[in-house]
């Protein structure tokens, strides 16, 4: 997802259900290195991202795995998220950074 959106690490994991509506996504809180609830990096933080069909299709099938009415993404910490990133990058055809994906992408 984080892929596909260019969404930041914190906004990803700030994400819930709740967010979600229809083909779009609304970004309006991040989870800090701390674990705190925070309203973004910056004020461009706040936003709305209409998904591709194959983001909304990922998010049916994360929706499969996660309680409807709590976070999309159950990881506490951005460290978690790095740790199964790094366990995926290598079976990926592409290895650059997330960062760097999501900007070609874009």
């Amino acid at each position: 997802m984080r892929v596909r959106t260019g969404v930041r690490p914190g906004e990803l994991l700030g994400l819930r259900w709740s967010d979600v509506q229809g083909g779009e996504i609304h970004i309006g809180r991040a989870i800090n290195a701390f674990g705190e609830v925070t309203q973004g990096k910056n004020s461009n933080a706040v936003r709305t991202i209409v998904l591709a069909q194959l983001g909304r299709m990922e998010l049916e099938a994360q929706r499969d795995i996660s309680p409807s009415d709590g976070p999309v993404f159950d990881l506490p910490r951005e460290q978690q998220l790095y740790k199964r990133w790094k366990v995926l990058r290598p079976t990926m055809a592409y290895r650059r950074s997330l960062c760097t994906n999501c900007a070609t992408r874009l």
